[in-house]
């Protein structure tokens, strides 16, 4: 569905999991007029009016947006009296590039107690490097998380991430 200038979906990729919105892809223009698939590429028409200049867009799915925030799915840590602890995420991606003036990169965050807490963020910018592992978030007994990670990359060198994987433990409080 089309709301406030964006493509979104709705539902849940497992029936394990709980459904939810989800942006799948920038109008471009604030107003968004069609979705078609004609070569077996999502693209979408919108257009936009400035001063009585009206400009039109249509644009392809390309799989990469250049600044997006993506977080994943409430993932609860309780277990009875127990509070979960964050001890490490680990982060898999395809080799960064690019230059130092201009490497892609993300900025990982941890975000806790239905998303009120937020826990020190990390940086994934190490050219070459694929695995990007940290600690010392700096979050204490929790009850749940999700992370939300800020992508900046580029098209030339995107960050393209494999996984995301996380070590805890709980603790009786």
């Amino acid at each position: 569905f089309v709301a406030g200038g964006s493509l979104w979906s709705f539902g849940a990729v497992s029936p394990d999991l709980p459904a939810q919105i989800s942006q799948i892809a920038d109008g471009g223009y604030a107003t968004v007029g069609a979705l078609a698939s004609p070569f077996g590429t999502p693209m979408v028409a919108s257009t936009e009016t400035v001063s009585e200049v009206t400009s039109y867009k249509l644009a392809y799915f390309s799989g990469y947006d250049l600044t997006t925030t993506w977080k994943s799915v409430i993932i609860p840590c309780t277990f009875g009296r127990m509070r979960g602890y964050i001890d490490e995420i680990s982060v898999l991606t395809r080799a960064l590039g690019g230059l130092a003036e201009d490497v892609a990169g993300a900025t990982l965050t941890i975000e806790s107690d239905q998303a009120t807490v937020n826990s020190t963020s990390k940086s994934i910018t190490t050219i070459g490097k694929i695995r990007h592992t940290f600690n010392g978030f700096g979050l204490g007994g929790i009850t749940d998380f999700r992370i939300a990670i800020s992508l900046n990359g580029s098209t030339t060198y995107p960050c393209k991430i494999r996984s995301i994987q996380g070590r805890g433990h709980w603790v009786e409080s």
